[in-house]
């Protein structure tokens, strides 16, 4: 069983700490995907895929259970490392950054916004890791089934008489891999770390994965804590913005995140928090974005506070709506 590493040392958290503090926590952000996510994520793909790789012959049924159960205490160590690693540098770190920023002093919203954060981390890590080992398990069971069936044929062959051993090892070895061929997502898992299976489907990089996880799931911090801030203010409209700048991994894009962001004025993308300024201006509320994904998984966009010479005039023009309306 893999040991995984989920504790952020001293040193780190210290230097983590202070290069947020600067205004730089996406900095901090990436230095710690690079030095805890990532690495946990390849430990885990460096147990698991010899384990797997035994499955490729046939095995003793005591022997496949045992190193199926391997796989799966794998799979919850990693788990639980990567949403112990994730809490502390949420809490400790990037949070607190935040705050800062947004000035929001209240213990119980900062609570709340870090916990909330933290949730969705959880969510999101133990739903594709819990998916993950069953196609793992799904992929490795039924191969053993075919592998077992195709040697009973062939040991019967030589049974009977009908061909040598040296031509029974040559047919073990093709059933071998047929067997492979049957199964693509085995051989993507094995062959380019596509362990991660999404909703159609398709299998994508768990590297890739959990870096976008972690990023979304932190960008939600600063998200749900303007949008507290603005709700503050009463104000009801904010600026909808790509936050996180770093290439998207896959080519799944948000038609929604399109659409708010082709809608301008003055320049800027808006969503409003109220339906009677959604109207006005003909864009999107928050809670419609929401309904239609954004926010969620891989995307890059948050909203951030509308300078006030710009939202002077967005206050004037719903003020006027409104006087006219009564």
């Amino acid at each position: 069983m893999a040991i995984f590493k989920n504790k952020i040392s001293k040193k780190d958290q210290k230097r983590f700490e202070e290069i947020a503090k600067t205004g730089n926590p996406t900095r901090a952000l990436n230095l710690f995907i690079s030095a805890y996510i990532t690495p946990a994520v390849q430990k885990w793909q460096t147990s698991v895929k010899p384990l797997m790789k035994r499955f490729e012959k046939v095995l003793p049924p005591k022997k496949a259970n045992s190193l199926t159960l391997r796989i799966t205490s794998d799979t919850v160590g990693l788990t639980t490392a990567l949403n112990k690693l994730y809490s502390k540098f949420m809490r400790a770190v990037y949070s607190e950054s935040v705050f800062r920023r947004l000035g929001i002093t209240n213990p119980l919203a900062r609570r709340a916004i870090a916990s909330n954060s933290i949730a969705q981390f959880k969510d999101l890590t133990r739903g594709a890791l819990s998916k993950t080992n069953s196609t793992i398990l799904s992929n490795i069971r039924s191969m053993q089934t075919d592998l077992i069936t195709g040697a009973a044929r062939i040991n019967r062959q030589v049974e009977i008489g009908d061909i040598i051993l040296k031509e029974a090892k040559r047919l073990q070895n093709e059933l071998t891999t047929r067997v492979i061929k049957r199964h693509p997502e085995y051989t993507k898992m094995m062959d380019n770390n596509q362990f991660i299976k999404y909703r159609n489907g398709a299998l994508h990089q768990t590297e890739e994965y959990f870096e976008m996880s972690t990023r979304t799931s932190v960008l939600n911090v600063n998200r749900n804590g303007v949008e507290m801030q603005e709700a503050i203010k009463n104000r009801r409209v904010s600026e909808y913005f790509r936050s996180d700048k770093t290439p998207y991994k896959t080519d799944i894009r948000r038609d929604v995140c399109k659409e708010i962001m082709s809608m301008k004025f003055r320049g800027k993308s808006l969503v409003a928090h109220d339906q009677a300024a959604a109207s006005l201006f003909g864009i999107l509320t928050l809670e419609q974005a929401k309904a239609r994904t954004a926010f969620g998984p891989n995307c890059k966009h948050s909203i951030k506070p509308l300078p006030e010479a710009d939202y002077a005039k967005i206050d004037l023009a719903l003020q006027l709506s409104e006087k006219e309306a009564i």
